[in-house]
């Protein structure tokens, strides 16, 4: 696994990952267009996964379990990556969670992010399937954060209303994403 965190029973995250390589490596600069299309890619490669993984005989068991991880690994490097251009400063960004004052600080160290807070009463999701988290919360919110930003990326104007917009959507995907990954790993999902 490239990504490697721990929730402990009180929501106190610590963790590191991978940052997109084909993306750091390339010549080209890395801008928002490019990440937030690799992301894209990512996800497809995450739902042909999981159906892979279902198709046999329902359930994800250990080897399936991992690649389904990898793929969140994959996925949340984009996604944390993309929160960073957006955020407009490369070395770190604070996730803020909600009315409890929960964070995260996330900190970007040449290919690798690290990052630590505490999730509060966050720190799981509320089923014990992953397909409910896919296609019920994760797939709503994609949705709602591409057709967001389809338009500004076409007219390639980012307003600083649109950022803040942006940093809402990201850090709701961000937290959804990691505890997913986190509750799949410990097989707290299935």
């Amino acid at each position: 696994m490239v990504t490697n965190f721990t929730i402990d029973t009180d929501g106190n995250f610590k963790g590191n990952g991978v940052i997109p390589y084909l993306l750091n490596e390339s010549d080209e600069p890395i801008t928002i267009v490019s990440v937030f299309n690799e992301m894209l890619k990512d996800v497809r490669r995450l739902h042909d996964v999981y159906i892979l993984t279902m198709s046999d005989d329902g359930k994800i068991t250990g080897r399936e379990r991992f690649q389904i991880c990898r793929e969140l690994d994959n996925l949340l490097g984009d996604l944390i990556l993309l929160r960073v251009l957006v955020s407009g400063n490369r070395n770190f960004f604070d996730l803020m969670l909600g009315i409890n004052n929960e964070f995260v600080t996330f900190r970007i160290l040449k290919q690798r992010w690290e990052s630590e807070g505490n999730l509060g009463s966050v720190k799981k999701l509320n089923f014990t399937k992953f397909q409910v988290w896919l296609t019920k919360y994760f797939s709503v919110r994609l949705s709602r954060f591409v057709t967001f930003m389809q338009p500004k990326l076409k007219l390639m104007n980012l307003e600083e209303v649109d950022k803040i917009q942006m940093h809402s959507y990201l850090d709701k995907i961000i937290l959804s994403t990691i505890i997913s990954r986190n509750d799949i790993f410990s097989t707290r999902i299935s």
